[in-house]
C-alpha cells in the first residue's frame, strides 16, 4: 500500500514528496495547523497567525550546521554568527557590527562595556591583582600617578 485513509486521516507508510508546498492553516487550537514530529509529538512547528514557533518537548534541541547565522527576515541584519571553520568562533552583532567574539583565549569586545556592578579581575596584570575590581584598581592607580 502506498496510501491509506484511516479514521484519523491519511497514512502514508513510505516517503512523501511534495512538488511545491504544503499549505496549512494557522494554529488556533489543539494541534490544528501544526507539524508534529516524533512518537509523542516531541517537536512542534507552527504559525499562530502572528508568530512562528519551533517547540522541542524532549531532550536537547540540536541545530547542526557547518556555519550558522541568525538574521532578520530580509537577511539584511546579522544577530549571531557561528563560524563553521575549525576555530569555533561565535560573534554577536549590534546593527551589523561585531560587538563580542569568542576565541580560544576568552572573549573580545568591540566598543564600550557598560556594567551595573564592578568587573572583577581574575588574573594579576600589572597594577591589578586577583581580588581587586578593575574600576577600583584604575582609580587607585590614577590617584597614585596624578
Amino acid at each position: 500500500k502506498r496510501l491509506e485513509t484511516t479514521s484519523s486521516g491519511v497514512e502514508i507508510p513510505q516517503a512523501l514528496f511534495v512538488g511545491e508546498k504544503i499549505d496549512m492553516p494557522d494554529h488556533t487550537s489543539g494541534t490544528n495547523g501544526m507539524i508534529l514530529l516524533g512518537t509523542g509529538d516531541d517537536l512542534y512547528m507552527y504559525h499562530d497567525g502572528t508568530n512562528s514557533h519551533l517547540r522541542n518537548n524532549t531532550g536537547t534541541f540540536n541545530i547542526r550546521a557547518g556555519s550558522f547565522r541568525l538574521t532578520d527576515a530580509a537577511i539584511q541584519h546579522v544577530y549571531l554568527n557561528a563560524n563553521g571553520n575549525s576555530n569555533d568562533e561565535i560573534a554577536l552583532y549590534y546593527d551589523n557590527s561585531v560587538r563580542l567574539t569568542t576565541s580560544s583565549a576568552g572573549i573580545d569586545v568591540t566598543g564600550d562595556i557598560d556594567a551595573t556592578d564592578p568587573i572583577t579581575s581574575l588574573v594579576s596584570v600589572g597594577v591589578l591583582d586577583a581580588t581587586t575590581t578593575i574600576s577600583s584598581s584604575i582609580s587607585s592607580f590614577a590617584k597614585s600617578v596624578f
